[in-house]
């Protein structure tokens, strides 16, 4: 018999084995580890380059005046001194995957070194140099706890550059025409009565309407949009009787270099419409004269949902195009309604069904009779102007009657409200939220027991800008100084003004559209001032956020100074040419104490003070060689004036000092002259 001996696994196979396998799975969790601190960390620093960029991009929205220079004890290293009080951009804490970042912004001037590369300089080298610097650079130091190494921090730094402009960048011009595109045929411009909207997305403020007033039809289409400031654009057109079209070469881009842009084209394909034209009649049998009417309550217009035309003219003519043949209730009919309301608040109307046919011309006269009882129904849609397309829920729309009775009410989540019933007649329809400003006018709709266009109305978000305006010398408020709000760096289109109040000098400038074209400038023609600062006496590039006062565009003003000019005259006794010289002091009329009687020891020279030096300050020059002499000094008072000259007498040897006054003079005068002189 034979016995087969089983083996097994002895005692330190199996431990040798445990190691083995212990020391893979330990260097798999170490792996992992790894791994995910690998990971931790790419995404630590993706947020830091985030976070460095986002602030970068906010500084450089600012002006080059209002970027406040970092003091020289807040400059790093340690980065510990940018936690100074003194410090005019505090740090910033972001809390990010459990761990606090840490966001510090520096600003320096800078300078070019021999290199030509760009360095900053510290505050104190500026002050030696004394020279205008017109760049400050930019830097951005983000800190984060490290991933690999506890209590050790990782920064990542950005920097950029800010140049002072020294004038307020205007933009270019873009010129170009709309056509319309017949149905397999030619382009034609619009013609007299089409409104036609040119528009670039998201800039409500660039919007214009191409020409149709020409008699000349080759002069009709053409649009030209000013100050477009560097960006990236996408333009479109849209208009009656045509649908909405895009420029071919979207997008514009436009660069600080690029030249005006001529010869933009934009086709709308268009709707192959018809024309109707005729004359309204009174409830008397005569042709109606619009003056007789109010301005609130001359609409006539076709059911097709597109054409519009204002009114008749005084003959009583009206003419409407760009009729959609299939755009009725009925295809190849439509409905021309008018509703007329007279001075006296007493509405007309009459309706008349035309047949059309694409491309035709009809002949419809209209009659008006007295309203009759009856309502109807109007959908008004409300749209953010920027897209114009995103609706608007919750905003307020106004139906005004042209008695002055108003209907507010508020549009649903998909921003549409239906007005029904309402009483047939003249209405102005308009729009408003908080935060948002109605884009043109309220406009003129009459509503009737038939069909009724839908109503499209468009709001422009806005914001607001604030400051202060105060006298250098004394730190007072100026009140009823003028501020407004340019448009695109100066393009003359006003968004927006007030007025210093009389308090603190403190000015509000409400309903101005988002976005940072924005040049906010002080008027002071007309006025005995004179900007200090800011450094251009503007601010350009004001970026306005919705629903938000931009702050701090404070203006520091002084009085403008006027020169008093006269001449010298000494008798020919006193052994002394005017051509030696002579001392012209110009002090304000309302300070008492005379210059010629201060001495070291007397109650006038103690009560000079330096604040009373500051607020009286004398303004003196030394008269010309042609015996006559102009000093300048500040308006909003009047001055006294004093000449003085001194000789020495012979044999007495004896000092002679004489003097001459000219009371109450206002600056910007001539033909001050002295002539009577005392001694002193």
């Amino acid at each position: 018999m034979v016995i087969k001996q089983q083996k097994g696994f002895t005692f330190i196979e199996v431990v040798a084995s445990s190691i083995i396998v212990a020391f893979i799975i330990l260097s798999l969790v170490i792996l992992l580890s790894y791994v995910y601190k690998g990971i931790m960390s790419s995404k630590f620093k993706s947020n830091s380059i985030h976070l460095a960029e986002e602030h970068i991009e906010l500084l450089k929205n600012y002006t080059y005046s209002s970027l406040n220079i970092t003091p020289d004890e807040c400059l790093p290293e340690p980065l510990s001194n940018l936690n100074n009080e003194s410090n005019p951009w505090a740090p910033e804490y972001v809390t990010y995957a459990g761990k606090v970042m840490t966001v510090y912004k520096i600003i320096q001037y800078a300078r070019e070194d021999t290199s030509g590369n760009l360095i900053p300089i510290t505050l104190s080298e500026y002050n030696t140099r004394q020279i205008e610097m017109p760049l400050k650079m930019v830097k951005v130091i983000v800190t984060y706890p490290s991933i690999y190494s506890p209590g050790e921090l990782v920064r990542t730094e950005m920097i950029s550059y800010v140049g002072d402009k020294g004038i307020a960048m205007s933009g270019i011009k873009i010129n170009g025409r709309v056509q319309y595109k017949e149905t397999g045929g030619s382009s034609n411009p619009p013609g007299q009565g089409a409104s036609t909207l040119v528009y670039i997305l998201g800039h409500p403020e660039y919007t214009v309407y191409a020409n149709n007033t020409q008699t000349d039809p080759h002069e009709r289409g053409y649009f030209t949009i000013y100050n477009v400031v560097p960006g990236i654009y996408y333009l479109f057109a849209s208009g009656d009787g045509v649908t909405t079209a895009a420029y071919s070469g979207n997008p514009l881009i436009i660069t600080e270099s690029t030249p005006d842009i001529s010869g933009i084209e934009i086709t709308c394909p268009k709707i192959n419409s018809a024309e109707i034209s005729g004359t309204v009649y009174g409830a008397d049998g005569q042709p109606i004269n619009v003056n007789d009417y109010s301005v609130d309550g001359r609409v006539i217009w076709a059911n097709d949902g597109l054409s519009w035309t204002t009114t008749a003219n005084t003959l009583g003519k009206y003419k409407i195009t760009n009729i959609n043949p299939d755009g009725g209730q009925t295809p190849g009919y439509v409905t021309v309604t008018a509703v007329f309301t007279d001075l006296s608040g007493y509405t007309y109307m009459t309706s008349s069904v035309q047949a059309v046919a694409p491309g035709g011309s009809y002949t419809l006269n209209l009659y008006l009779q007295p309203l009759a009882g009856g309502t109807g129904a109007l959908n008004v849609e409300v749209y953010d102007a920027d897209d114009r397309i995103t609706m608007i829920s919750s905003a307020t729309v106004m139906l005004a009657d042209v008695g002055g009775t108003t209907t507010y009410v508020t549009t649903s989540g998909s921003g549409i409200y239906t007005f029904s019933p309402v009483n047939n007649g003249n209405y102005l329809l308009s729009a408003s939220k908080i935060n948002y400003k109605f884009e043109g006018n309220p406009k003129q709709v009459a509503i009737t027991s038939s069909f009724n266009p839908n109503q499209k109305l468009y709001l422009i978000k806005i914001g607001s800008i604030s400051g202060t305006i105060t006298d250098e010398l004394t730190g007072n408020p100026v009140p009823s100084i003028h501020v407004k709000v340019i448009d695109n760096y100066g393009s003359g289109k006003i968004l927006g003004e007030s007025m210093s109040n009389t308090f603190n000098g403190y000015y509000l400038i409400e309903g101005i559209p988002t976005g940072s074209d924005n040049l906010v400038k002080i008027e002071l023609s007309g006025t005995d001032y004179t900007w200090v600062t800011p450094e251009k006496g503007y601010y350009n590039s004001v970026q306005v956020s919705q629903g938000v006062t931009t702050p701090n565009k404070n203006f520091v003003i002084k009085m403008q100074n006027k020169p008093i000019s006269g001449s010298i005259s000494i008798p020919s006794n006193y052994p002394v040419k005017p051509d030696e010289g002579v001392l012209i002091v110009a002090q304000p009329a309302s300070v008492t104490v005379l210059p010629h009687t201060y001495t070291l020891g007397s109650n006038p020279y103690a009560a000079q003070n330096n604040y009373f030096r500051d607020k009286y300050p004398y303004y003196s020059a030394i008269s010309k060689g042609d015996n006559t002499f102009s000093v300048s000094v500040p308006m909003g008072t009047n001055y006294n004036l004093y000449a003085y000259f001194n000789y020495v007498s012979f044999p007495a040897k004896t000092l002679v000092k004489l003097y001459s006054s000219i009371l109450n003079v206002s600056p910007n005068s001539t033909n001050n002259n002295f002539s009577t002189w005392n001694s002193y």
